[in-house]
């Protein structure tokens, strides 16, 4: 099941079935599209997209299967569907249509004129031809600015590079946790990332882009979470807005957790 939200009217647009299996949901850059897949392929599963309005299938891939990963691409004009096998397919957003696939690959992050590509063997920063390797650990999350380029990894710092793939800074999670999410607020000009603790619980930290110096904004609360540039606000499972520059928190949205009822 899938649900869309209005974040301004604070009502639900739109409810509908779909072949989403587990976390693998994306919104184009728009919000007129979303996409879902499953773990299994056939009439039911593989990778859809959706009209974000009215719930209507717009295009099915029933054959593909096993896939872990969705990512838009920088352009927003196609998705990346990453399987557990490897392979990763470029489709179009618009029809769905396979526009190139690569092979031997985890994950794929496509900002602003470079991708970063996970493999076996590690992280890879590609631009213009040209290859850095930035780490062996499981790439998490990933968010740019104008200049730099901040990922999460599992187990791992928060790292900041530039785009030549030169570290900037990186932030140490301490004992006992990582960060697993990163994003870039355009409106707050800083970074900020979640510190999930592994015997429960998770931050929300304000990072500053030049020096990395991180502030402790709030506790989510929460086991999912996305941000609103346009809000200032980190979007949690619960349907709570946490104010991205004071921490406080308010109720925006009766979500609720059908699938995960009880899990924080």
């Amino acid at each position: 099941m899938i649900q869309i939200w209005d974040l301004f009217g604070r009502i639900k647009v739109v409810e509908f079935e779909s072949v989403l299996e587990g976390p693998r949901l994306a919104l184009s850059a728009n919000g007129d599209r979303c996409f879902a897949a499953s773990w299994s392929s056939g009439s039911r599963g593989g990778v859809a997209a959706y009209n974000s309005f009215t719930g209507d299938r717009l295009w099915h891939r029933s054959g593909l299967r096993e896939t872990q990963k969705l990512r838009l691409s920088a352009s927003g004009e196609s998705i990346w569907c990453v399987a557990d096998s490897g392979d990763a397919r470029l489709l179009s957003v618009s029809d769905g249509e396979e526009l190139c696939r690569l092979t031997g690959v985890r994950s794929i992050i496509e900002i602003d004129g470079l991708r970063l590509i996970e493999s076996r063997t590690g992280v890879i920063l590609s631009r213009a031809g040209r290859n850095v390797s930035l780490t062996e650990h499981s790439i998490l999350s990933a968010a740019h600015s104008e200049s730099e380029v901040v990922i999460s990894e599992f187990g791992a710092q928060l790292r900041c590079f530039d785009k030549d793939g030169v570290e900037l800074w990186a932030v140490d999670p301490g004992e006992g946790a990582h960060f697993t999410k990163v994003f870039f607020s355009k409106t707050m000009d800083l970074f900020y990332a979640v510190l999930k603790h592994y015997n429960g619980g998770s931050d929300l930290y304000a990072i500053d882009q030049q020096s990395g110096d991180a502030v402790k904004i709030a506790d989510t609360g929460s086991w999912a979470y996305d941000i609103s540039d346009v809000t200032r606000s980190l979007i949690t499972a619960h349907g709570d807005a946490i104010d991205l520059a004071s921490g406080l928190r308010s109720s925006v949205l009766n979500v609720p957790q059908m699938e995960y009822p009880n899990r924080q």
